[in-house]
């Protein structure tokens, strides 16, 4: 997405279609489906998403994730009633 800034090329991949989305939509719709759908498709693939792309982008590294505590915060916000 950094890199979008600066290059046409990749900005033009990007805007073609949505990659993130499309690499985790099988993930968020499994678990939409068994929590109900209380967020959007697009709403729960940010929050699948967002947290370790953030983390990548700004310069962490990527054995810092805690993929085991991303995993239950995204869970907990899929059941969260109201969200």
């Amino acid at each position: 997405m950094g890199e979008a800034q600066h290059d046409a090329d990749v900005a033009a991949l990007l805007a073609s279609r949505d990659i993130l989305g499309e690499s985790a939509a099988a993930v968020v719709e499994e678990a939409r489906k068994a929590s109900g759908p209380t967020l959007s498709q697009e709403q729960a693939t940010a929050l699948l998403i967002g947290p370790p792309f953030f983390h990548i982008l700004t310069g962490r590294s990527a054995d810092a994730i805690d993929t085991e505590q991303l995993a239950d915060q995204f869970l907990r916000a899929l059941n969260r009633p109201g969200t």
